[in-house]
């Protein structure tokens, strides 16, 4: 048996998705699955409106000993799974949700056929060991060169691992909002022109504080509480970090004023953020780097 539903490239789409999830695996006796395929088919029907901008399709199939789960969409822009460079100075980012949906699935993939593709999943459930996320076909993978542009070696020393994995994922959060704001601008409900302004802006140099990389990866898993991270990026991402620091407090103001439903940054996190965002800055003019310290308590 396999049931779909075909959705618009729109915000509300990836809530009306979770519900018709739900009511489709309860109805087929497999509730234990519905919170990790909720948040899975969540992520990618999200990813597919920020990116895709088609009519989106979600599909359940029971393929007898498991369930199947399907979002597809029309656009033939490739999905941007996380990007390696070389051993040295290795820049990974984490493109789509897909790192959510290795860790909650048994099994997936993705199809590309015709114009468009299709991702699928297996949801697990709760009690289930899921392995790690398998790496995407080498020919899906976009590699990121930089032979012919001036970088620099950044080294983000000592930085806290909890606090910026907390603050890694709220910058994520605030990103994914404001964008998806964007798209409702201009119909009911207006969206003030100050924020649409402001996630353009932040979108154009989102830059390194939203990267991740397998050396602060292992470094979460192994809860560790330091971390040095080493970025090969371009010379230019510098001066880009420093205006990012600038529009992410920017952004923090209408947290607080309740106009975006992301929580505001707390302090130990703004001043991480700064640290962060600094030394890229910093170190594009060739500055040596400092270590992380927790700001005095007055």
């Amino acid at each position: 048996m396999d049931n779909a539903v075909l959705l618009q490239p729109e915000p509300q789409s990836a809530a009306v998705a979770r519900a018709w999830i739900r009511e489709q695996l309860t109805s087929m006796g497999h509730p234990e699955l519905v919170d990790s395929a909720q948040l899975a088919t969540s992520e990618l029907v999200t990813n597919a409106v920020l990116h895709a901008r088609t009519r989106i399709t979600v599909a359940v199939r029971d393929e007898g000993n498991e369930i199947l789960i399907e979002v597809a969409d029309a656009s033939a822009n490739r999905l941007a799974p996380p990007r390696e460079a070389g051993a040295e100075g290795a820049l990974t980012t984490v493109g789509n949700g897909l790192h959510i949906i290795g860790a909650l699935a048994r099994r997936w993939g993705v199809r590309e056929r015709g114009g468009g593709k299709t991702v699928w999943f297996v949801p697990s459930s709760p009690d289930e060991e899921v392995p790690a996320a398998p790496r995407f076909p080498p020919d899906l993978l976009d590699r990121v060169g930089y032979d012919d542009v001036d970088t620099v070696h950044v080294i983000v020393q000592d930085a806290p691992v909890r606090l910026l994995w907390e603050t890694r994922f709220r910058v994520r959060d605030l990103r994914r909002e404001m964008t998806l704001l964007t798209l409702q601008a201009g119909s009911p409900g207006d969206v003030p022109n100050r924020i649409v302004d402001l996630a353009d802006r932040v979108e154009k140099v989102h830059a390194a504080v939203i990267t991740a990389d397998e050396t602060f990866e292992r470094a979460v898993a192994a809860g560790q509480e330091t971390v040095t991270l080493h970025y090969r990026v371009p010379r230019s991402a510098g001066p880009a970090c420093a205006q990012l620091a600038d529009l992410l407090e920017e952004a923090d103001e209408f947290c607080r004023s309740a106009q975006l439903l992301t929580l505001a940054a707390p302090a130990a996190e703004r001043a991480l953020r700064d640290w962060f965002l600094g030394e890229f800055a910093r170190q594009a003019h060739d500055s040596p780097p400092t270590s992380w310290e927790y700001p005095a308590t007055p």
